[in-house]
């Protein structure tokens, strides 16, 4: 076998094989819509003309904050619209010299707490329930969030009949923007199982499963009989015991061993 010199040098990693949760997941695709509990509609409060805008989609404002000065046609005085919460300016739908009456001039939501809103589709839907657990993964990969499914509608859309799940996320950073398309994973099993390897450890030998496992300085192959896996892990029902500890990464460099070794002393 390998010197652990050299296993170091090749960038051997190993782990200790026990305990692990076995998930089973459901991929979805969705994207980030404003909390309705966290909108404000924003209205003049006398008709008419608009003489100033102060800001624009996506500026922050503060309860209070100027958003338009309209002339009333009333009075011809002036007069401030504002905000009603601290927020951000999500839509707005007015131009200066615009003449305004009761319809909505901007909308305003609190984007500290949004909701990924998910398509599950009908074949899938006896899989969902609320409080599964989501992983959540912006259109990067670089972001991702945890939540809970905190709701799934009662009908699915006549569409495509898939139903929308909502999981609620913490946006404090605001990093998590309306209308950002996104990819999630939904559990939906779960299994505890009292053995199991990392799925990179897995290697064929004779074309058989196997797993590296490290007795002193030597890796040994071992045959293994697998059972449940996710995309983590695979669980080991029979070949290694518990506490074995067996190599995670660059196992192929220890096959490439093996098999050298094996065709040198076929004969």
């Amino acid at each position: 076998g390998d010197a652990p010199e050299v296993a170091a040098a090749a960038g051997i990693r190993t782990e200790v094989a026990g305990p692990a949760k076995i998930r089973q997941t459901l991929p979805v695709y969705g994207s980030v819509v404003a909390d309705p509990q966290r909108l404000r509609e924003v209205r003049a409060r006398f008709a008419g003309v608009t003489r100033e805008v102060t800001v624009k989609i996506g500026d922050r404002v503060r309860r209070g904050q100027r958003l338009a000065t309209v002339e009333s046609n009333e009075s011809l005085q002036s007069y401030a619209v504002t905000s009603p919460i601290d927020g951000q300016v999500i839509d707005r739908q007015v131009n200066p010299g615009d003449a305004v009456g009761d319809e909505v001039l901007f909308l305003v939501g609190d984007l500290s707490g949004v909701w990924a809103e998910f398509a599950v589709f009908r074949r899938d839907h006896s899989r969902v329930r609320i409080g599964a657990e989501v992983t959540i993964q912006g259109e990067d990969a670089t972001r991702t969030a945890g939540g809970t499914i905190a709701y799934i509608s009662p009908v699915g859309s006549s569409l495509n009949q898939s139903l929308t799940v909502r999981v609620p996320i913490e946006n404090a950073q605001g990093y998590w923007i309306p209308g950002l398309f996104l990819k999630g994973e939904i559990v939906t099993s779960e299994q505890e199982v009292e053995l199991a390897v990392r799925n990179s450890a897995l290697q064929r030998v004779r074309d058989l499963p196997a797993v590296f496992e490290r007795v002193g300085d030597i890796y040994e192959a071992r045959l293994v009989t697998l059972g449940a896996a996710d995309r983590e892990m695979t669980q080991v029902l029979d070949g290694i015991a518990a506490g074995a500890v067996y190599v995670v990464e660059q196992s192929y460099v220890i096959k490439a061993d093996i098999d050298k070794a094996g065709a040198e002393h076929s004969h």
